[in-house]
């Protein structure tokens, strides 16, 4: 029954960002159509419009849209960790909740693709931090699926497998992303392969 709560929470975080950031992509993409066809001055700065303005609506969905990916899978490794681990997980119920709180976060956390953009420092060192506290419930997932293996009669069979894997990349994808979060860092390292390396990871999630 509380395995079923994972899977369940899962599954309404995601509905929950894409109910809540799809618009935003929707009205970005009306506004830019308007831009192109009518020259309306919103984006482009040759017309008197802004280019950061788009990064920040462009972000505001595209870095919470990860998370409708890899939500769903979190929920389904879940389920199948303890099961071919052959061990109950009393903390399920914590993880289970964790997804909402990534749900919830993710939306506060976009300016960090924005450090070189102009933006302004404090606000920076405020997504900053925001970006290092989504990291808090993904941790949570993380130590509990490998704490429910700990002394666990795992079975290796096909799903662990998958399960193996999936938690070998969301814990690198999500170690490279701190590493972008920190403004010393990623100054350094914006438009390199380093940020390629890490979408590439992410995007996996979603094959896996």
């Amino acid at each position: 029954m509380v395995a079923t709560a994972a899977v369940r929470l899962g599954h309404y975080a995601t509905s929950l960002i894409q109910v809540l950031g799809t618009p935003v992509i929707a009205i970005t993409l009306f506004l830019l159509g308007m831009e192109r066809l009518f020259h309306a001055g919103i984006f482009d700065p040759t017309l008197g419009g802004d280019p950061v303005l788009f990064q920040h609506l462009f972000w505001f969905y595209s870095h919470p849209a990860v998370y409708i990916m890899i939500l769903p899978g979190m929920a389904v490794i879940s389920e199948i960790v303890p099961c071919f681990s052959r061990k109950s997980d009393l903390r399920l119920r914590i993880v289970a909740f964790s997804s909402l709180g990534i749900a919830v976060l993710g939306f506060v956390v976009w300016g960090h693709h924005l450090f070189v953009a102009g933006q302004s420092m404090y606000a920076s060192m405020v997504f900053s931090f925001m970006s290092m506290v989504v990291a808090v419930p993904s941790a949570i997932k993380v130590f509990n699926w490998t704490a429910t293996m700990y002394k666990g009669s795992v079975s290796f069979e096909t799903p662990m497998l998958y399960a193996f894997g999936f938690i070998g990349l969301f814990t690198i994808g999500g170690l490279t992303g701190l590493f972008l979060a920190t403004m010393a860092f990623d100054v350094h390292v914006t438009d390199t392969y380093f940020v390629i390396a890490h979408f590439l990871i992410t995007s996996w999630w979603a094959e896996w």
